[in-house]
């Protein structure tokens, strides 16, 4: 596997044994897990649970507030993120982009109810939808 293109774990020897886990531990599944199947803020348009292959393992979760719509995360180390969204309609499919980023990153909501990580070529990772 190339080394920085998205490996769960590595390992080196200088001289001795060095192995980083990247992806996340039984308990920081079970918390995430959790945090979850907590009850929703109010407004809650959707929730999801992000894997390692997205980049960011947490629990990701779209709400409107007022005429604002944003898109908080809850991660693995406990930090939390929280970014505006704008929507845009292209041939039918609503996408949801951070207001501030200036990438071709993007958002859907599938028709099975789980998040679509995308740009501008294609789908590269899913998010399942909590229950």
């Amino acid at each position: 596997m190339k080394v920085g293109a998205g490996s769960w774990a590595s390992n080196h020897f200088h001289p001795n044994l060095e192995v980083k886990i990247y992806g996340t531990t039984r308990a920081e599944d079970d918390r995430l897990l959790k945090e979850a199947a907590s009850s929703p803020p109010s407004g809650t348009v959707g929730r999801w649970v992000a894997s390692e292959r997205t980049g960011f393992p947490g629990v990701i979760t779209i709400l409107k507030e007022g005429n604002a719509l944003y898109k908080t995360q809850k991660f693995k180390d406990r930090s939390e993120g929280r970014d505006e969204l704008i929507t845009q309609n292209v041939s039918g499919q609503v996408r949801y982009r951070e207001k501030q980023r200036r990438s071709s990153d993007y958002l859907v909501i599938l028709s099975n109810g789980d998040l679509g990580h995308c740009d501008d070529e294609g789908m590269w990772a899913t998010s399942r939808k909590v229950k």
